[in-house]
């Protein structure tokens, strides 16, 4: 275990930005249940799902000596993937399809449930993710983040 003493003791000149995981494909597991939330927007408020993605391991479009570099797939952060609900009944039905085709790519069964069954029946499975890269708006650092989902 780490001593909390040691990491605040770190000079500060030592401390660098972590280089944001490769670009490229990836399996995740979908860590945990899924957390339900409420956010305000410009809009008004508006419900999301949110999910943890856990990278296990890396596809063959990500550069091996990057991710190397990077401390492999154990060093890889966990990703959040946000699923919108609210909006008008428009949007309602386009973020819905968002979860029917999340959890279709997750490999599990999308008819005769309710969509929080749905939501939920994702725990402990594998999906795939593709990462990118996005520069701050600043660009003073790269972010990785989730561009889409993909079955495995």
């Amino acid at each position: 275990m780490v001593d909390f003493t040691d990491v605040l003791n770190t000079q500060a000149d030592l401390i660098e930005r972590p280089k944001p995981l490769p670009i490229g494909s990836y399996i995740c597991i979908v860590a945990g249940l899924p957390e339900y939330t409420v956010r305000s927007t410009k809009n008004g408020d508006s419900q999301t799902i949110t999910y943890k993605l856990k990278p296990i391991a890396a596809k063959e479009d990500v550069d091996e000596s990057s991710l190397h570099e990077f401390g492999g797939i154990a060093a890889a952060p966990t990703f959040t993937h946000t699923i919108w609900l609210g909006g008008t009944a428009e949007e309602q039905t386009r973020n819905l399809f968002r979860l029917k085709d999340f959890v279709g790519h997750c490999g599990q069964a999308i008819s005769g449930v309710s969509a929080k069954t749905m939501a939920e029946s994702v725990v402990n499975t594998q999906v795939g993710i593709a990462v990118t890269h996005r520069p701050a708006p600043d660009g003073s650092a790269i972010y990785a983040e989730v561009k889409r989902t993909f079955a495995v």
